[in-house]
C-alpha cells in the first residue's frame, strides 16, 4: 500500500494530466497526495554576468516576482479545481481514510524540489517528457536517480473514470539487479492488480528464469501469467509492443544508468519505453 504520492507541477500545461493520474493511482489506498509547485528566487531570474544598476536589477526582481505570483495562483486554482471535481479533501491529515491532498509552494529549482520531497514519498508522479518542448527529462531524471523511489510516468491523456485502474499489470523480467529492484518496489502495487503478466524476452540471458519469479510471487498470494517475447525489433521495442497488445493498464520495468547523460541513461529497452510508451509505466532504479 502506499500512504503519500509526490506530484511536482508547473505551469506547462500537464498539471491537470499528472493531478487526476494521482488521484486515480490512489483510488482504494486512502494515500495522501502531496503537490509541489517550484517557485524560484527572482534573484535567480537576474542574468549571470551582465552589468546592470541597481535600479534595473530591482525591476527586473519585481517583475519576476509578480510573474512568479500569477504562476503559483494558476496552480493553485487547478489544484483546487480538480480536488473538487473529484470529491478529494485538501487537507494536511496523512492518515485520514480517505484520500486527501496539500499543495505546497517550494523554494528553489524543479529538480531540487523532486529530490528534497521525493525522497520521503512513495512513488512520484510525472509527466511523460515531451522532447519537442524539452520539458520533463530532467524532472524524470531526478525523480528516478535521485530519490531511490518508484516513479509513475503517465501516459499522454487522463484515465479513463469508468475502469479499474489496475485490471492488468505487466512485469518486464529478466532476471537482473534492476529488474528484482522494480519487483521489491513494487510488490505492494503489484498484489493491488487484478491480473499479472511477466514479460521476458527470449534472449538467453536471463539470470532467473519467470518460472521461478512466478514461484517466489505465489508465495506472496499474487497469480501471475508468463508471455515469452520472441524480439522480432529491438528487445524494448518488442516488449512493449507485447504489453500494448494486452493492452495493461500499467508496465512495470526497472531502469539502470551507465552514464551521466540522459539520452543514454536509461538503457535501450527502458529509454524505448519512455519515448514510445502510450500507456503508463512504474520506472525503479
Amino acid at each position: 500500500m502506499i500512504n503519500r504520492i509526490l506530484v511536482p507541477i508547473r505551469d506547462d500545461g500537464n498539471a491537470e494530466l499528472v493531478l487526476r493520474h494521482a488521484i486515480n493511482l490512489a483510488q482504494g489506498m486512502s494515500a495522501h497526495i502531496v503537490v509541489t509547485h517550484c517557485r524560484l528566487r527572482p534573484v535567480d531570474m537576474l542574468p549571470f554576468g551582465v552589468p546592470m544598476s541597481r535600479e534595473m536589477k530591482k525591476q527586473i526582481m519585481e517583475q519576476s516576482a509578480s510573474v512568479m505570483n500569477m504562476a503559483e495562483g494558476e496552480m493553485r486554482d487547478v489544484f483546487a479545481k480538480i480536488c473538487k471535481d473529484t470529491g478529494i479533501t485538501i487537507s494536511d491529515d496523512t492518515r485520514a481514510a480517505k484520500i486527501t491532498a496539500k499543495f505546497i509552494e517550494a523554494e528553489g529549482r524543479q529538480v531540487d524540489v523532486v529530490r528534497r520531497y521525493g525522497m520521503l514519498s512513495d512513488i512520484i508522479v510525472v509527466a511523460k517528457p515531451e522532447v519537442d518542448r524539452n520539458l520533463g527529462a530532467n524532472t524524470l531524471k531526478t525523480a528516478l536517480f535521485h530519490t531511490g523511489r518508484p516513479v509513475f510516468m503517465c501516459a499522454s491523456e487522463a484515465p479513463a473514470k469508468s475502469n479499474h485502474f489496475l485490471n492488468k499489470v505487466a512485469l518486464c523480467w529478466d532476471g537482473s539487479l534492476e529488474s528484482t529492484r522494480a519487483l521489491a518496489q513494487t510488490l505492494w502495487f503489484i498484489k493491488s492488480a487484478k491480473h499479472l503478466t511477466i514479460l521476458t524476452a527470449e534472449t538467453g540471458q536471463v539470470a532467473i528464469a519467470p518460472d521461478e519469479l512466478k514461484t517466489y510471487l505465489t508465495e506472496h498470494d499474487v497469480k501471475a501469467d508468463i508471455v515469452m517475447v520472441k524480439p522480432s525489433k529491438s528487445i524494448g521495442a518488442s516488449l512493449m509492443e507485447v504489453s500494448e497488445n494486452l493492452e495493461v493498464d500499467v508496465t512495470i520495468l526497472g531502469a539502470y544508468g551507465n552514464n551521466q547523460y540522459f539520452e543514454r541513461v536509461l538503457g535501450g529497452v527502458t529509454q524505448h519505453f519512455v519515448d514510445h510508451a502510450s500507456r503508463p509505466l512504474v520506472l525503479v532504479h
